[in-house]
C-alpha cells in the first residue's frame, strides 16, 4: 500500500538538512531514508525532488514516499468468509481469529486463511495491500491478530517487539496447579527430529522464554495468563507441558486422554489482549478479544460434564 509521510518545517528547524529531519522529526531509519530517495519522487520539498543534504526553510512542506502502490503486492489468492475486524487504520489492521483456521499460507495449506480473507476485503476497498502479520498464532488458537499494510509500518511494528512497546497476553487452560502461581520458563526450544509438527524444550534448541500467572483455579485445572519474549512454534504449548501443565485438549502435548465430549478438540489457548504504539503517531492501541468469553463459556460448558 502505498505510504507518504509530509511535514512542514518549523521555524526552529530551518537551516536542517532533509536527512536531519526525516531522522530526527520522522524517526526515519538510515535505510527508509535510502529506499526514499533513489525513487524518482521519493523525496520532495515544496514538490521538488531534493537531496538528503538539501538545507530547508520554514513553511516548506517536505514529502518523502516510504512505499509506492506498484511496490505492494500480495501474491494472496482473495477468499470470502468472515473477519472480525476489531481495529483498522491506514496502516494497520487487527482481526480476531478464530480458532481453526490459519493466518497465512504455509505447506499445503494455500487458501482459507485468515490473509486470503484479507485479500478479498482490501480487494472490495480498492486497495493493494501487501499482508505482513506481526506475529502469529497456531491454526487452533484463537484470538488477536496484527497485521501492517505498508513495510514501515511492518518494521516499526517488529522493532516495538524488541522494546516491549508491543505486547500480547494470552489465557490458556491448563491440567493441574502450577506452583508457584507466578513464574518464568526460560527453556529452548527445538524441533523433533522424526516429526515436522511437534517441538519440544531442551538444550540444542533456540531460547524461549514463558511468563505466566495463575489467575483462576478450576478444580484440578487452571487458568493462565501468559507473556512470551520470544515467538518460537507453539511456545506456551510446549513450555507449559515441560513444567507439567499441559494445556487442557492439546492433542500434541497433552498425554492424559479427554473422554468424547469433555474436551475443547484442540488445545485451549487464546491471544486475549494486545497492545502496540500506532507506527507514525505513536498513539497507544490497546485491545481485547471477544472471543474470550466464548473461551471461558466453553472452559465452563466443559467442567460440567
Amino acid at each position: 500500500m502505498e505510504k507518504i509521510l509530509q511535514y512542514h518545517i518549523t521555524e526552529n528547524e530551518k537551516n536542517f538538512t532533509v536527512g536531519q529531519v526525516l531522522k530526527k522529526r520522522l524517526g526515519l531509519t538510515a535505510k527508509e531514508i535510502s529506499r526514499a530517495k533513489f525513487r524518482e519522487d521519493g523525496i520532495l520539498v515544496d514538490g521538488v525532488r531534493r537531496r538528503v543534504d538539501w538545507r530547508v526553510k520554514a513553511g516548506e512542506r517536505l514529502e518523502v514516499r516510504l512505499e509506492k502502490t506498484e511496490e505492494a503486492h500480495a501474491g494472496l489468492e482473495p477468499e470470502e468468509g468472515t473477519l472480525a475486524i476489531c481495529y483498522e487504520d491506514e496502516d494497520v489492521i487487527v482481526v480476531d481469529k478464530p480458532s481453526g483456521i490459519l493466518v497465512h499460507p504455509a505447506g499445503v495449506h494455500y487458501a482459507d486463511t485468515l490473509a486470503n480473507r484479507l485479500e478479498a476485503y482490501f480487494r472490495k476497498k480498492g486497495e493493494t495491500v501487501t499482508i505482513r502479520p506481526i506475529g502469529r498464532l497456531d491454526k487452533d488458537t484463537a484470538g488477536l491478530v496484527l497485521f501492517a499494510k505498508n513495510r514501515t509500518a511492518a518494521a516499526r511494528l517488529s522493532r516495538q517487539k524488541e522494546t516491549g512497546d508491543f505486547q500480547k497476553l494470552y489465557l490458556a487452560w491448563v491440567e493441574g496447579i502450577p506452583d508457584p502461581p507466578v513464574g518464568s520458563i526460560d527453556v529452548p526450544i527445538r524441533k523433533v527430529s522424526d516429526s515436522p509438527l511437534v517441538m519440544c524444550a531442551g538444550m540444542g534448541g533456540k531460547a524461549a522464554r514463558t511468563h505466566y500467572q495463575v489467575v483462576e483455579r478450576l478444580g484440578q485445572t487452571s487458568l493462565v495468563q501468559a507473556r512470551i519474549e520470544t515467538g518460537r512454534s507453539h511456545q506456551i504449548r510446549v513450555h507449559m507441558a515441560w513444567l507439567g501443565h499441559p494445556l487442557v485438549g492439546d492433542p500434541l502435548y497433552n498425554p492424559k486422554e479427554t473422554p468424547p465430549g469433555q474436551g475443547t478438540g484442540h488445545a485451549a489457548l487464546c491471544a486475549w489482549r494486545l497492545w502496540f504504539l500506532q507506527p507514525f503517531t505513536g498513539k497507544p492501541v490497546f485491545l481485547e478479544s471477544a472471543g474470550i468469553s466464548d473461551f471461558r463459556s466453553q472452559i465452563q460448558t466443559f467442567r460440567r460434564h
